[in-house]
């Protein structure tokens, strides 16, 4: 746990799932770091991640979209708001999410209070001695994503 995410060698492969015909179809690679525990929101020709692990203890607050059959498929939105005013979005994995009226929803995941701090100071082993947060608060912000 004490490497950089990109040591830890996770897979940037993205892969589509067709439950119609139950077959699994390459899409690519993402072009950011690969993470794991992401919320998703699929609607229409996009796929929206939220969050996630980019490494054990560390996650992302960034949130990216995929659109299908794009020239330019990935693009990163917005990073999820700090849950106060002052505080740092560390990010969480394990979050639900969904759309409600055109917002993005997001809601639960965990985190380590701290662990950004720590990473960015060059500590390695972000999460050390800290404790496993979950979040009690839902993020509902309406998001635009550049659509007229």
């Amino acid at each position: 746990m004490g490497m950089k995410p990109l040591d830890y060698k996770w897979n940037r492969q993205v892969l589509s799932f067709n439950p119609k015909n139950g077959s699994w179809n390459e899409i690519g690679q993402s072009p950011y770091l690969p993470n794991c525990g992401t919320a998703l929101v699929a609607e229409g020709e996009s796929a929206t991640l939220v969050s996630g692990e980019i490494k054990p203890g560390l996650r992302t607050a960034e949130v990216k979209q995929y659109r299908f059959g794009g020239a330019q498929p990935w693009s990163s939105m917005h990073e999820l708001p700090a849950p106060e005013a002052g505080t740092v979005q560390e990010g969480v994995a394990g979050a639900f999410a969904g759309k409600s009226n055109g917002a993005l929803i997001v809601a639960g995941g965990a985190n380590f209070h701290g662990a950004k701090a720590a990473f960015e100071s060059g500590k390695m082993f972000a999460h050390e001695g800290l404790s496993k947060a979950t979040t009690q608060k839902s993020m509902c912000r309406k998001m635009s994503f550049g659509r007229a």
